[in-house]
């Protein structure tokens, strides 16, 4: 129902298909029964025009007008995860993102199709293999294949014992990449240590070969890994994993009255569920006392309403939560001072 079409299916980039998107946008604003909003309020001064937005269940509600079906009740949250109004920038990253999935939907068609040609030509040489013992049985080709037997054993148990860990290699890693499909092109995902944290950052899969699979690190650098040692490894796909709950802690200092710090939580917890749009829930925790430190120490689980896979973007909502705590820290007058060191007689 919601398709946009074959303007951003033809798209060559990313910047053509967000300019494409905007058009779509414009023409999705004058589209009639589509319901539109009031312009929202997104800080700018009373000079500028503020962009327009529309209601995301009357968006999806136009798109199935031709549908028999209605649309499914978590379509709208997971379609626009940003709130209930839509504006034109989210509506862009949203089209951004579908044509993303769509790329690298192509990518692994096309790394799978690799494996069929594979999987063909050993097909091919296999059956060429059984023909060519059925045809040496005919009674018209004299040759006693009861005499070649042990010299064709003895050759092939000499070729699996040179060549036995590769022949073990390649099969490991085809099961591995190809049956058990830890992850697709464009996912992203950390390798570490199995019971140690992670020594990179996240890695984005460009490529999937039979023997190894080509990384894109953060700083863009390219890596090849062999299927074998990432199957020996521990693998987080975030990809594949639901939304993302961080851990942010605050240190408030321990003369800190018990009332200011309950009305910090409130207020956090109120950012969360009601004015940033970046957080679907919080829980609140007291850590621990540092007295020695003299500070309190307070843990915060915000889970995030973008994917896990969206890094830049949970982090961006991470620090304008860091940046929110803090002005309301000043405001209500909570200063972290650090305790003053205690004096020793040198001996």
């Amino acid at each position: 129902p919601l398709d946009l079409g074959s303007e951003l299916a033809e798209a060559a980039s990313l910047c053509q298909a967000r300019r494409r998107a905007q058009r779509i946008f414009n023409l999705l604003l004058r589209e009639e029964g589509l319901v539109t909003l009031p312009p929202r309020r997104t800080g700018r001064t009373s000079g500028e025009k503020e962009e327009p937005s529309v209601d995301r269940d009357a968006l999806l509600r136009w798109a199935y007008q031709g549908d028999r079906r209605p649309p499914p009740p978590k379509l709208a949250a997971d379609l626009f995860p940003y709130g209930q109004l839509v504006d034109r920038d989210q509506f862009c990253k949203v089209v951004e993102r579908s044509y993303k999935e769509q790329r690298l939907l192509t990518a692994s068609v096309e790394s799978f199709d690799r494996l069929q040609k594979i999987l063909l030509r050993g097909l091919q040489v296999l059956v060429a293999f059984i023909f060519l013992v059925l045809l040496l049985r005919l009674p018209f080709i004299r040759i006693n294949l009861v005499s070649m037997l042990i010299p064709l054993t003895s050759a092939l148990l000499v070729f699996f014992s040179l060549a036995g860990g590769l022949v073990a290699e390649v099969f490991s890693s085809f099961f591995f990449t190809y049956v058990t499909r830890p992850y697709d092109i464009g996912d992203r995902v950390y390798v570490a240590t199995p019971g140690q944290g992670p020594v990179l950052y996240s890695l984005i899969v460009k490529d999937i070969e039979v023997m190894r699979t080509h990384f894109l690190t953060a700083n863009g650098e390219a890596m090849v890994v062999s299927n074998s040692s990432v199957k020996n490894m521990a693998l987080t796909n975030l990809s594949r994993s639901g939304k993302l709950t961080l851990l942010v802690q605050l240190m408030v200092p321990v003369a800190t009255q018990s009332s200011k710090i309950n009305e910090l939580l409130e207020a956090i917890t109120s950012y969360v569920s009601d004015g940033s749009g970046d957080w679907s829930a919080c829980d609140n925790q007291f850590g621990e006392a540092a007295l020695d430190k003299g500070h309190l120490l307070l843990n915060i689980w915000p889970t995030s309403v973008y994917a896990a896979h969206e890094i830049m973007a949970i982090y961006a909502a991470k620090s304008r939560l860091l940046l929110f705590c803090h002005a309301y820290m000043q405001a209500a007058n909570i200063e972290y001072i650090m305790p003053v060191l205690p004096m020793r007689d040198s001996p």
